[in-house]
């Protein structure tokens, strides 16, 4: 189970529920001043000192209570005796006297132990006593050189327990004094130290966390990606702008959203964990309004509620006055951190956004849209920029499958937005959240790569007038709503000349309609597509004063296919249908495939257009490759004679052709027809030797001697080897080379002796080391042969006088040819006890090193023992490497 699932998302609000080498792994933007406070730490022990202690700053979410653990794991790591971190509750609800807070402090440095502490006094009496007694019994108690004590909302507390001059002059003592406590305290600003008549004035080293910046956003999302062992993704990564844009900085939005990004989290989790966020922080939210003066509310309303980022001017449009009347209280903002300055590349504008983003989503979520039906509503800014429209639309599609219609709605909006579809636009009875799914899946429509197959597929979902007019009307609305490449190329313009056309019949328009709001149709195919209309409309304009009866005619025959559109769909449809093109995709049967290629080289080769002709057949190869993968043999067989049949004389002078005739060959021998397939060998042989084609020449010979030596013909096998051996040198394929040598080599054992088997091999030696191997792995061939023709008696004797002969003829290593020599005995189905004698006698013959490749082999053979059905258990329980091998080996059986 991944981290992520064995904790919920809360701890990403919660680092104290985080472990210590998580929460240094993510760690983000904190090394400068985790790196001070820890040489402050090991100042401190070196030369014991009062005062110095810390106050960290930041605003809510700023990473504070991260900063904290941080330094908690950081101390626990590298000071196990010297120093004790003792990290108080982020809410101090038992503390309202000073003396509390060092029960407290005394409580949770044995809080593993069940102490849950006791409850806030009724009354204190004395309250310096009290104090004086705690703090006695507080330093009689430390074991340490050095007591660290972590404390959240510092101000908080000193605001509820620390009431009077008195009371703070008692901690002022305690700072000043014991040199053996150190503060890490934290606190959202730092003004109760600041003030000169205060009795804590200046007691704390004052250090702000900042916000973190698009750097520090990416870091982290690496850093996150690989806990959980993922690498963050490009796509992921390009997402980073929009993901600091819309934090504002603020590490723990940033924790939130960063599982979204990374595909860790569902983006509705996110959504509730913002939520979640912004009800911890409304007080701090209202807080901050409440400082802002009258004027300079009314510009962080009309900046927030008309959108941003606003330049002043336009804020100034809002508001209905002037740009000097405002420029004060937008000063006011930007001068107090409330709205920042965001430059538009190659814009001299400088429009204001807010500087805190979640502060926006908590103005939105309050005021302006409150009683949202969807948590989700509120990640829309982010939304809008880290997903990309698909990312939206299969979110989409999920809510709406779930009965989530809110969500899908919020997805939906966002995709419309940006494919530049004004929803408002739209008519009402497509704004529903299932006619929008429909919409927006309609951006996405590709359909066949066919067009046939693609007017067909419309036709098949539309499939009667109504259904067929419905769909019409509603891609036809929804591209009027569309602009996606500015004014200057309106969606209603296109929209209009399409439906306007003489020329389309009804599905030619429809598939037009649905073709320009899908993603892959470019602002260039809209705007020729818009030019092409525009022609002719005049050219019917001239035709309507030349032949005024005919465009009448064409006109009621246009008004008439609105009403009743699949007639006339069927009509373009029986014409469009010609085979005069190659169809070439995935989705179609590789048989369909073949037949429409053999009808687009029937077109190429009545227009005698030799070189289409010629590609159409390469095509047609590959075709026939992945049938014969498919074992479809005959399949290929039956397509492959009309293509021979069609395709001569015109093609006899292609390399193509030769290649036709071959996988037809190979075809044959695969239904164990070898008289047919010498015969198409021999043919295509024949049309390379007028084309010199010497690499088909050596194939050709090559598998005529293959079948020959497979029908006992080994005399004539031998000769035709030879012959292609001199074809396939002036080629210099090393790995023919090879096959033909070891071929030779074999059938010369089978024919002669070993001796001879030897001689043929030595030519061999010019050859690399893996096509040595691949040459003597032939002779597995001839041990097989011998073992079914002369029995296995004779056939291990040859055999052992090979392997004992192998180092008289090869250099070490030996192991390789070894190697290759059983697999191709296996794969010849040689006799398994065979194989078994022979492996016996490697370690005699090659000595102990052999050992470890003899036990390999007969573990082998044991496996090829075991029915199939039961190898798989077999293999689960033997050692994970040798199950692996011997599962390798187990394919060339």
């Amino acid at each position: 189970m991944s981290l992520w699932g064995a904790t919920s998302h809360i701890p990403w609000f919660n680092p104290r529920e985080m472990r210590d080498d998580t929460v240094m792994r993510l760690s983000t933007g904190r090394d400068v001043l985790c790196n001070a406070f820890l040489s402050h730490v090991a100042d401190r022990l070196q030369h014991p000192a009062t005062g110095g202690h810390w106050l960290v700053t930041g605003q809510r979410g700023g990473g504070k209570s991260y900063f904290l653990r941080l330094i908690q794991a950081h101390i626990q790591q590298r000071y196990t005796q010297q120093v004790r971190f003792v990290l108080l509750p982020e809410e101090h609800q038992n503390i309202a006297a000073p003396h509390e807070l060092l029960q407290e402090i005394m409580r949770m440095r044995h809080v593993d132990q069940g102490d849950v502490g006791q409850p806030s006094a009724w009354r204190v009496a004395d309250r310096a006593l009290a104090w004086q007694e705690a703090k006695s019994q507080l330093l009689a108690s430390l074991s340490e050189p050095l007591l660290i004590v972590g404390i959240e909302n510092f101000d908080e507390l000193l605001a509820q327990a620390f009431t009077s001059d008195e009371d703070q002059s008692l901690l002022r003592s305690l700072l000043s004094h014991e040199s053996n406590i150190l503060f890490l305290a934290t606190s959202v600003s730092g003004t109760f130290d600041e003030n000169y008549h205060k009795r804590l004035f200046k007691q704390f080293e004052a250090h702000e966390l900042l916000g973190w910046t698009p750097k520090e956003h990416r870091i982290y999302l690496q850093n996150r990606a690989q806990l959980v062992g993922k690498i963050a993704t490009p796509r992921q990564l390009a997402r980073v702008e929009a993901y600091s844009r819309y934090t504002g900085g603020n590490p723990r939005v940033a924790a939130v959203l960063a599982g979204a990004i990374i595909d860790e989290q569902e983006v509705l989790i996110a959504a509730a964990d913002i939520h979640a966020t912004l009800d911890k922080m409304s007080e701090y939210y209202r807080a901050l309004l409440q400082r802002v003066p009258a004027n300079s509310k009314k510009i962080l309303d009309a900046l927030i509620r008309g959108g941003e980022p606003c330049s002043q001017s336009e804020l100034a449009n809002r508001l209905n006055a002037k740009q000097s009347d405002i420029a004060r209280a937008v000063a006011w903002l930007h001068d107090y951190g409330y709205i920042a300055v965001q430059a538009i590349k190659g814009s001299k504008e400088k429009p204001y956004i807010m500087a805190d983003r979640l502060f926006a989503q908590f103005y939105r979520m309050r005021y302006l849209q409150p009683g949202q039906q969807t948590q989700l509503a509120i990640l829309a800014e982010f939304l809008t920029d880290a997903l990309e429209i698909r990312e939206k639309f299969s979110f989409a599609e999920k809510y709406f499958h779930k009965g989530q219609t809110p969500e899908a709605h919020v997805m939906l909006t966002l995709a419309l937005q940006d494919h530049h579809i004004d929803m408002e636009r739209l008519p009402e009875v497509y704004r529903s959240t299932e006619q929008l799914m429909q919409v927006v899946g309609g951006i996405f429509y590709e359909g066949p790569a066919s067009e046939i197959e693609a007017f067909e597929k419309l036709l098949t979902d539309y499939d009667t007038d109504e259904k067929f007019r419905a769909a019409y009307q509603r891609a036809y609305e929804v591209l009027k709503a569309c602009n996606r490449f500015g004014d200057d190329v309106p969606g209603q313009q296109l929209a209009e000349l399409t439906d306007g056309s003489l020329s389309l019949s009804p599905v030619n328009k429809l598939m037009v309609l649905k073709a320009s709001l899908t993603e892959k149709f470019s602002r260039f195919q809209w705007c020729e597509l818009i030019k092409c209309f525009q022609e002719e409309v005049e050219k019917f304009n001239e035709l309507r004063v030349e032949q005024p009866r005919d465009i009448a005619t064409l006109e009621a025959r246009h008004n008439l296919g609105k009403h009743f559109p699949l007639a006339p769909s069927y009509e373009h449809l029986a014409a469009f249908a010609m085979p005069d093109r190659l169809e070439s995709h995935p989705l179609i049967k590789l048989e369909k495939s073949v037949q429409l290629s053999i009808c687009a080289l029937v077109h190429r080769l009545n227009q005698v257009q030799i070189p289409e002709a010629e590609s159409v057949l390469s095509t047609i190869n590959k075709i026939a490759k992945q049938l014969i993968e498919q074992k479809q043999y005959l399949t290929l067989s039956t397509a492959l004679a009309e293509v021979v049949a069609i395709s001569k004389p015109a093609l006899n002078e292609c390399v193509v052709l030769i290649d036709c005739i071959e996988w037809l060959a190979i075809a044959s021998r695969k239904q164990d027809k070898p008289i047919d397939a010498i015969a198409l060998h021999s043919e295509a042989l024949a049309l390379s030797r007028q084309q010199n084609a010497t690499g088909h020449i050596a194939y050709n010979i090559g598998q005529i001697a293959w079948i020959n030596s497979t029908q006992g013909l080994t005399t004539e096998a031998l000769a035709l080897h030879r012959e292609a051996l001199a074809h396939r040198q002036t080629v210099a394929n090393e790995q023919q080379i090879a096959w033909t040598l070891g071929q030779i080599a074999r059938l010369t054992l089978q024919k002669q002796d070993l001796a001879a088997a030897w001689q043929a091999l030595a030519e061999t030696k010019s050859l690399s080391p893996a096509k040595q191997h691949e040459a003597f792995q032939q002779l597995g061939d001839a041990i097989s042969d011998i073992s079914r023709d002369k029995g296995l008696t004779t056939a291990f004797a040859i055999a052992n006088q090979l392997l004992a002969e192998l180092p008289d003829h090869y250099a070490a290593p030996y192991e390789p040819f070894i190697r290759a020599l059983w697999i191709d005995m296996v794969a010849m189905q040689t006799d398994r006890q065979l194989l078994r004698d022979l492996t016996a006698e490697l370690v005699p013959i090659y000595g102990a090193n052999l050992q470890p490749l003899a036990d390999l082999l007969a573990q082998w053979l044991d496996f090829l023992d075991v029915p199939d059905a039961q190898r798989d258990d077999y293999l689960s329980r033997l050692n994970p490497d040798l199950a692996s091998t011997l599962k390798a080996l187990g394919e060339f059986t």
